[in-house]
């Protein structure tokens, strides 16, 4: 608190921003949905995309080191940091750099490893949430392969990028100022990141569905910066949330007439008894004019006991405001209002306590030009926005001025709205499994179709979001071997086949399927620019029966296409040959304009001189895309001296049409182009002369060869 006061003293400080959101988290069949394993496989150049030479970082609920799934073959940890945010009861083991959390090094996790010392970092409290999480992402599926390749289990269930580095934030979800401590998470791995000279995508299967929804507040702000692309090389996913079916948000354009919303009041969100909380985004065309109001309404009979106050925005901002309503002389509760701006929105919190009467539920009012929006619900701690299916047949003159909630703009909150972030919404992954026990496990639902519970957009300042869907819905992952074990106890049914792997699903699944579809697109192109990945996505993404028209605010731009996405970075590299080297060698070059060259000779410059032999060349862009060209073969015929009265070809130069003088009628001869290859032409002969057409001629260096006498004559196409 004395560094905070110290801070605000300070010039320049007009506010600080502060908010006690909480936090709360969010393989076999997605490599299929996600159409990655023409990646991992038998890719382009005869290469595999793994994610080798990338980190793929989480902020999640913890990892277990201990599962196989996350340990290479030399039976070492692929686990670079973990940083436990939850503060050690040793306070000596505190991470200094940020002054809270515990740091866990790779070199520890080793040391763990092999001396089968077990520390649980992937608590109970979250279900392995961290682990079937990370699993999706990067899963090497080692810790069931014995089993696989005898037969034993039919899932390979690594993840999309089995090759990748990991770094794991454990966050601490109680944690004040949450969303500070992710922003605190994300800043760690990037600079792991850039000291190890590595790219990265970091996955925020995590979230808060209060807040602005517009990745403004300071902490969405500051995230999106961070993925600019002044930054090339990173690259942030999240989960769009799994609140789909729920009616928790109000949005409206006020105007010039009264709006009415109405909020419920109930014990628990008062400390003086029955109460209500909510806070609105509120963006006013003239804060003169904007006018809010709060009060009580009976919704048995729609009667208002008082009328409210009605204060217009400049004569609420900055300052607390507490009103206590009365029925003629009895009190019926206190309300307390602040607003505050923030940019260019105003943020303003409403709570009301000590309502006496059963019977009332708060009324809030607004009059004058303006963009209305609130998230609010039970479940979130705060008061459920009453619908009209609470409230029956609604009186004309309060129906006129009622504004209902709706299902819209429920992607969580802060940096999962932010430009520069890819937001993942969620479909059905599978409807059936083997568990541990051999028995199938069946679900409703087609493969392929949305989910229900996955968030719709759009942001609240009309942005796109979803950006992409992916099959997180029922996704079999490495399970934490403590909750494996619980499972095991008493809901053996959600543990695999194979008895190291549970279920899970949500956009909390579906995220870290697009983050390892990055992860592949940056072990190809490292210095990819944010929006190159986030565009080769998108702009890439299925349409299909279930999708509809895309974009749109359930599906995003459609369902991910990893091949399609990964191939958007590739491009052709031709050889060209040229006479610019001394006689018997041939000058070979390609495209200038990339940033490294590699012969197949081991030189480096764009352009070499070749022998007879075959060549090719590996090249990088400015966004470390590399490519291959296809094997270019040299052909240096020896060109014999000849007299006149000995053949001769004319013109030379010419566009492919020529004549060779003094040939005798039992002349056989070829014609190969500069490869080599023999090339198709029409002659006609007329006594010593024939007039040849090379057939679909291109520029070039060609030969004629004489079979009698070996004579080769050079010509150029132009």
């Amino acid at each position: 608190a004395g560094k905070i006061s110290e801070l605000a003293s300070l010039p320049g400080v007009d506010h600080i921003y502060f908010n006690d959101y909480k936090g709360t988290v969010l393989n076999d069949k997605i490599i299929q949905n996600a159409n990655v394993a023409g990646l991992q496989t038998d890719w382009e150049f005869d290469s595999t995309l793994t994610g080798k030479g990338v980190i793929i970082g989480f902020i999640d609920a913890g990892i277990d080191y201990t599962h196989q799934d996350f340990i290479d073959a030399d039976s070492l940890s692929r686990i670079l940091y973990i940083w436990d945010q939850n503060n050690p009861e040793d306070s000596s083991l505190i991470f200094e750099e940020y002054g809270y959390g515990r740091l866990i090094t790779g070199d520890t996790l080793n040391d763990w490893l092999a001396n089968n010392i077990q520390v649980p970092l992937d608590p109970n409290s979250f279900f392995g949430h961290g682990s079937t999480v990370a699993g999706a992402a990067c899963s090497n599926g080692r810790a069931l392969a014995e089993e696989l390749e005898q037969g034993l289990v039919q899932y390979d269930l690594h993840g999309i990028a089995p090759d990748s580095k990991i770094i794991m934030v454990s966050s601490d979800f109680d944690s004040e100022n949450w969303l500070a401590t992710i922003a605190d998470g994300v800043d760690f791995m990037l600079n792991v990141a850039d000291e190890l000279d590595m790219p990265i995508v970091i996955n925020l299967s995590i979230g808060t569905y209060l807040g602005s929804h517009d990745g403004l507040d300071p902490v969405g702000v500051t995230i999106n910066e961070w993925f600019s692309d002044q930054y090339p090389g990173r690259m942030l996913v999240c989960a769009g949330g799994n609140s789909g079916e729920l009616r928790y948000h109000l949005g409206y354009h006020s105007d010039s007439d009264t709006s009415l919303s109405i909020f419920k009041t109930h014990n628990g969100l008062s400390e003086l008894g029955k109460g209500a909380f909510f806070e609105l985004w509120i963006d006013s065309v003239s804060a003169d004019d904007f006018n809010t109001a709060v009060g009580f309404i009976d919704i048995a009979d729609f009667s208002v006991p008082e009328l409210p106050t009605f204060r217009s925005i400049d004569m609420q901002i900055d300052s607390l405001i507490i009103d206590t309503l009365y029925d003629g002389e009895t009190p019926l509760g206190v309300v307390s209002q602040f607003m505050q701006y923030r940019g260019d929105q105003i943020r303003m919190q409403v709570k009301v306590d000590s309502v006496l009467a059963a019977n009332l539920e708060v009324a809030f009012y607004t009059m004058g030009q303006g963009r209305v929006d609130c998230w609010s619900a039970a479940w979130l701690g705060t008061s459920d926005i009453i619908g009209p299916e609470q409230l029956g047949e609604i009186p004309p003159n309060i129906d006129e001025m009622y504004q209902s909630p709706d299902s819209l703009m429920q992607v969580v909150s802060s940096f999962s709205c932010a430009p520069n972030v890819l937001t993942v919404a969620n479909y059905k992954n599978r409807v059936q499994y083997t568990d541990v026990n051999g028995n199938i496990q069946e679900f409703e639902g087609e493969v392929g179709a949305r989910t229900n519970g996955s968030s719709r957009g759009p942001t609240r300042d009309g942005r796109q979001k979803p950006d992409i869907s992916a099959s997180g819905d029922l996704v079999l992952s490495t399970g934490a071997y403590n909750i494996v074990d619980f499972l095991l106890s008493s809901e053996a049914y959600k543990v695999a086949q194979g008895g190291k792997h549970i279920r899970n699903g949500g956009t909390s699944m579906a995220s870290p399927i697009v983050a390892g579809i990055a992860a592949l697109y940056l072990q190809h192109c490292p210095e990819s620019l944010p929006s190159e990945i986030s565009n080769s996505i998108t702009g890439t993404a299925i349409q299909d029966i279930f999708t509809g028209v895309l974009p749109n605010p359930k599906w995003g731009h459609g369902k991910v296409n990893g091949l399609a996405a990964v191939n958007t970075s590739l491009f052709d590299v031709e050889i060209i040959g040229s006479e610019a080297c001394p006689e018997g060698e041939l000058e070979l070059s390609t495209t200038t304009g990339y940033s490294t060259y590699l012969w197949s000779t081991g030189e480096t410059t764009p352009q070499i001189c070749a022998v007879p032999g075959e060549y090719w060349v590996t090249v990088t862009d400015q966004s470390g895309c590399w490519s291959v060209s296809d094997p270019f073969i040299v052909v240096i015929e020896e060109v014999k001296e000849f007299s006149q009265s000995e053949i001769l070809i004319f013109p030379n130069p010419n566009s492919g049409k020529f004549t060779i003088n003094n040939i005798a009628s039992d002349h056989s001869f070829r014609i190969l182009n500069i490869l080599g290859q023999e090339v198709a032409f029409e002659k006609k002969i007329a006594g010593s002369l024939a007039e040849i057409t090379l057939i679909d001629a291109k520029p070039g260096i060609y030969f004629v060869r004489f079979s009698d006498s070996g004579m080769t004559i050079k010509i150029v196409v132009k």
